[in-house]
């Protein structure tokens, strides 16, 4: 059995609850990576940290928060550094941006070559 790439490691995961960051913090369980899942919804995190354990047997522990919130942020490192003794990887998956204010034409986002707009 060839050996798992994060063994023993200890990898924070914000967005941990849902898309991406869920998929990352699954795919580090599976290399054997304990995991803290970080978002704002703890009934998401509790069910994704959930799916983790029973589909790796790894640890997922759960720290609810708003990202946006340094107090919390600070915080959240002190108990898993507590906890767990380190973190040894960060992934930042949440997605923190709105750009619902933004209208599209003032973007000038263009994916293709194509005529200016007049």
């Amino acid at each position: 059995m060839k050996p798992k790439l994060l063994q023993d490691r200890v990898a924070v995961i914000t967005g941990g609850s849902r898309g991406i960051g869920k998929e990352i913090a699954l795919s580090f369980a599976r290399e054997g990576c304990g995991v803290v899942l970080i978002a704002r919804d703890r009934k998401a995190l509790e069910s994704t940290a959930a799916f983790i354990r029973q589909g790796t047997g790894g640890q997922a522990a759960v720290f609810p928060l708003d990202i946006t919130e340094r107090e919390s942020v600070e915080t959240m490192v002190h108990d898993v550094t507590a906890r767990f003794g380190r973190i040894d990887v960060l992934v930042n998956a949440a997605a923190i941006v709105d750009l619902t204010d933004i209208a599209a034409d003032n973007m000038n986002l263009r994916l293709f070559p194509g005529p200016e707009k007049k």
